[in-house]
């Protein structure tokens, strides 16, 4: 919903990893979120970790067929 997204951005705003500016848009005011340098530090270091952890998904998944092919 509207109020579940508003209620994270808020926290983004907050934490300082986003900025809000009211501008106008096809003739109606909205507000336009930016990400701050911090915001895409975080998001970045963010992609790392799950990059990670399907890396070692990988591993693990090779691991477990070369065991299962030697064990047949």
């Amino acid at each position: 919903t509207d109020g579940a997204v508003y209620s994270h951005v808020r926290k983004l705003l907050e934490a300082g990893y986003v900025t809000g500016k009211k501008e106008i848009v096809r003739n109606s005011v909205q507000t336009v979120y930016t990400m701050t340098e911090s915001g895409k530090q975080l998001f970045a270091d963010y992609l790392r970790f799950l990059e990670n952890i399907l890396t070692d998904q990988k591993k693990d998944a090779r691991r477990n067929n070369t065991h299962t092919k030697e064990g047949s």
